[in-house]
């Protein structure tokens, strides 16, 4: 009886384990990610709930675990961002949600991988913020 609890316990901590793999595995380009966002706030305000940016992604990408990592690293990179802790690589900007955010950080959000906090997959700001120096150092190139 034990036994079956613990099973029971881990089958989700398996899934989400194995769903951060699979979204860290997925690897998304800058310019995919920013086009996904221009896509999303061309929604009507309503209409930007998780159903809708889903199968925004889903349209947007054509491919489920594409989608699937587009979803969690905007909402992630949204989380930080909102979180204030990004200064210098954002603005404020329009009245409708939308943030001017440097185009390096969208780079590094589809390459970084995500962990787990909590309930939720987060970005490390060490390790986005490294990969975005490190990015904005190529393009000087």
């Amino acid at each position: 009886m034990a036994r079956e609890k613990s099973k029971k316990k881990s089958r989700p901590q398996n899934f989400t384990a194995k769903m951060l793999r699979d979204i860290n595995s997925t690897k998304l380009t800058g310019s995919e990610l920013m086009e996904f966002a221009n896509e999303v706030h061309r929604l009507k305000p309503k209409d930007r709930d998780f159903e809708g940016r889903a199968i925004t992604a889903i349209r947007f990408f054509e491919n489920s675990d594409r989608a699937m990592s587009a979803m969690f690293r905007m909402e992630a990179l949204a989380r930080i961002i909102s979180q204030g802790r990004l200064e210098g690589w954002t603005k404020p900007g329009d009245k409708k949600g939308m943030s001017l955010t440097r185009a390096v950080l969208f780079d590094a959000a589809g390459q970084v991988p995500l962990r787990i906090i909590g309930n939720r997959f987060e970005f490390s700001r060490a390790t986005l913020l490294r990969k975005a120096f490190q990015m904005a150092k190529l393009e000087k190139k």
